[in-house]
């Protein structure tokens, strides 16, 4: 049975947010009567659950299989809310807060998903796949501060921005704008620097036991993009957000979220990375991306055939990962402890 748990609005906790609409401070708290709340089991005091998708917005028939696989797992064992890689709106993002698309490809497809859900920007929503127009993907975020949305679902209070839960602290990065525009985005006063210095310092004020950071573009990926600074086989592309990555999440964050490649990827510790761990998490309706060229990054599960999604559990010193396809069935699980 789904059950609406109003202590979740008082649990999430929105810290520090600031971004590239130059919108900073904590994201507005719904009203508690309509706030969504948790689903399925009740998580045991200090444990965490939560979904983690990308690559979604196409109102295919991938994004709805996946929402109704989403809602079987975790009426079955427990979610407390749902991180999207970016990606969110296809193929050239909104053009305001009060585009249709927003009902037509986030709020229909997850209607029976009773869950706060919270989302950061890919090259898609930046105006067009090679995210050349920015400034459209803060419409998303203005999409968050809406009154009258069909839900109060909608979580981007910022381009970046970080929450906790429990023990958990959760940080969202913007890194859609480096794909056109890598030298230009990381010069002085511009959002690629604001978000490091940005990111530095919550870390630096966190007591979260773990933390977990999610974007678009992964850091390691075998699949069509690659990883970064070596994005779709072209030297330097990406190598600024790499060099943020290595420089404030690696070794830091136990594990990495992202999406770009279509498929599920949980990829082992890279040398340059230290112990942080890779989920590349991009099945979520779109079209599936097969397996690229070698060498590979060595991995701990990949499937390029399905669409399906990560189910996650951070409980005490331990973090369990759980791969299902489109159909809920179990592809794959791995613990480890921190």
């Amino acid at each position: 049975m789904r059950r609406i748990a109003l202590g979740l609005v008082a649990l999430l906790f929105v810290a520090g947010c600031m971004g590239g609409k130059d919108s900073s401070g904590p994201a507005p708290t719904p009203p508690a009567e309509s706030a969504p709340g948790p689903m399925g089991p009740e998580s045991p005091n200090g444990t965490v659950r939560f979904v983690v998708i990308g690559d979604t917005g196409q109102a295919s028939e991938g994004q709805y299989a996946v929402s109704t696989a989403i809602e079987t797992v975790c009426e079955e064992r427990g979610c407390q809310f749902v991180l999207i890689s970016g990606d969110n709106i296809y193929p050239n993002g909104v053009r305001s807060a009060y585009d249709p698309q927003f009902e037509e490809k986030f709020e229909e497809p997850y209607a029976n998903l009773n869950l706060p859900f919270y989302l950061v920007l890919g090259n898609h929503d930046n105006g067009d796949g090679n995210g050349a127009n920015p400034a459209v993907g803060d419409y998303e975020v203005e999409y968050s501060e809406r009154k009258d949305r069909m839900s109060e679902k909608w979580n981007m209070p910022a381009r970046y921005y970080t929450f906790r839960v429990g023990d958990v602290q959760i940080f969202g990065l913007d890194s859609g704008p480096q794909e056109v525009s890598q030298a230009q985005v990381w010069l002085p006063g511009t959002r690629g620097p604001a978000m490091q210095t940005w990111l530095g310092a919550e870390i630096a004020k966190s007591t979260a036991k773990w933390k977990f950071a999610f974007a678009h573009h992964p850091y390691v990926s075998n699949s069509r993009h690659g990883d970064a600074g070596l994005y779709d086989n072209t030297g330097g592309k990406g190598l600024p957000y790499r060099l943020m990555l290595e420089d404030l999440v690696c070794d830091t964050f136990q594990v990495f979220f992202a999406g770009h490649d279509h498929n599920l990827q949980w990829l082992k510790p890279v040398r340059t990375c230290g112990r942080t761990e890779f989920i590349v998490s991009g099945a979520g309706g779109a079209s599936i991306y097969a397996k690229g060229v070698p060498p590979d990054n060595e991995v701990y599960f990949e499937d390029y055939a399905k669409h399906g999604f990560f189910w996650i559990e951070a409980s005490g010193n331990t973090f369990k990962g759980v791969a299902f396809d489109q159909d809920a069935n179990l592809l794959f699980e791995r613990t480890f402890t921190a």
